[in-house]
């Protein structure tokens, strides 16, 4: 029996055919005559980078959001920021997945370690905590599912996300004092500009 969403991989005589069965029932030999491998297929799954659980406390950036929670250089190794970036992907091609990948979960979160470290060693910690997320998220997948393409993987990429950017908890109150200065300095900025806007055709006037 194959389940709906899954396919099953069989082999004749420790030869793999080259079609697939599709769920529903089916009638095989008997083992070792004839071996079946299940797997789900366009079932969406995912992997999480950068932490183990949630802790399910309020996200402050003085206390660790998740368990198990990892600091990534950024900036040209200058700088450290906790991302975190869950992944989901699906089997397009599960007889390539069946010959050449054992884990995919695994070959998924090895790959996008490397593809994250080389995207955000170029960018530094505040432009990836603000102008740069979507921009990084996008060519985080790319390049990713180019490196699952080139292992023969079968494995697609569907979304990349960077739910969670944030300073190690050591420095937060630091990081976020300068937030604060930064805001204040827009809010400085904009009310000159409008007591410019204001007085200018007023003075031009008189």
């Amino acid at each position: 029996e194959i389940p709906h969403g899954h396919v099953g991989l069989h082999s004749r005589f420790g030869r793999m055919a080259a079609d697939t069965l599709s769920a529903g029932l089916h009638v095989t030999l008997p083992f070792p005559l004839h071996e079946v491998n299940v797997l789900p297929r366009d079932r969406l799954q995912r992997v999480v980078l950068g932490l183990e659980t949630d802790t399910g406390k309020p996200i402050l950036w003085d206390r660790d959001h998740y368990v198990g929670e990892a600091s990534h250089l950024v900036g040209r190794g200058e700088e450290l920021l906790t991302i975190s970036v869950p992944i989901y992907f699906h089997i397009a091609d599960p007889v390539a997945h069946f010959r050449h990948t054992v884990d995919s979960a695994a070959v998924i979160r090895d790959l996008a370690y490397q593809e994250l470290l080389a995207e955000t060693m170029q960018r530094s910690a505040f432009a990836i905590m603000t102008s740069d997320r979507d921009a990084l998220a996008e060519s985080l997948r790319r390049k990713l599912q180019s490196a699952l393409d080139r292992r023969e993987t079968g494995l697609v990429v569907d979304l990349v996300c960077l739910r969670d950017i944030h300073p190690p908890v050591q420095v937060g109150p630091a990081y976020q004092e300068v937030v604060s200065a930064l805001e204040e300095r827009e809010a400085f900025t904009h009310e000159g500009e409008a007591y410019r806007a204001d007085n200018l055709p007023r003075a031009r006037s008189d």
